[in-house]
């Protein structure tokens, strides 16, 4: 009886199991349960085709207003071509101007460009501006005193300043007598010229 029993209880239960796993089957298929806990799939976008223009290699890089007339500044960076362009004129390949939006703030300037059939907006490049700072160089110290090994260290400095002071009343003597020298010699030279143009 025990064993009808066992046999009776599961079959019992696989009857149920398999009621429950076909109904959640067919939940499934037909309706998707939304769990709190699974993030949601992202919603699927069509990829379409990224079409290259010629104007893709165009950079705008700066503005200049002079008097009423406002310059744009376009660099081609395949050809390696700046363009310095107004509203009312076109550059010799076609490149133009269609619009300059300058109210839209610092940073956010907008220009519309068109060559042929084809036509971008460009918002003016990001420039890192940095500061060049020179590194400091050592500031050479000149030399007080001189080394006088003959000398003990006890009276050694008060005997080079003197020694120093010394030679250098000695060169100043020797440059005031070379003063003197050419201004006298200046002096004769002109008192010379002076008597050649008299005679």
């Amino acid at each position: 009886m025990k064993a009808k029993l066992g046999k009776l209880f599961r079959l019992c239960l696989g009857a149920v199991l398999t009621i429950v796993g076909s109904s959640t089957l067919s939940l499934s298929q037909e309706e998707k349960i939304v769990s709190p806990f699974v993030k949601p799939a992202p919603p699927q976008v069509e990829d379409k085709p990224v079409v290259a223009t010629p104007l893709d290699a165009l950079e705008f890089n700066g503005v200049v207003v002079i008097g009423d007339k406002t310059h744009v500044s376009l660099l081609d960076t395949k050809t390696k071509k700046n363009y310095w362009l107004s509203e009312d004129e076109a550059a010799d390949d076609g490149l133009q101007i269609v619009r300059i939006d300058q109210e839209s703030g610092e940073g956010k300037q907008r220009v519309i460009v068109r060559r042929g059939a084809a036509t971008k907006e460009l918002s003016m490049r990001k420039f890192d501006i940095i500061t060049a700072v020179a590194p400091k160089r050592p500031v050479a110290q000149a030399a007080t005193t001189a080394v006088n090994p003959s000398k003990p260290a006890s009276g050694q400095a008060s005997g080079i300043q003197s020694a120093s002071d010394d030679e250098v009343r000695e060169r100043m003597k020797r440059v005031a007598e070379e003063i003197r020298r050419r201004r006298a010699m200046r002096r004769s030279a002109s008192e010379q010229a002076q008597s050649r143009t008299s005679n």
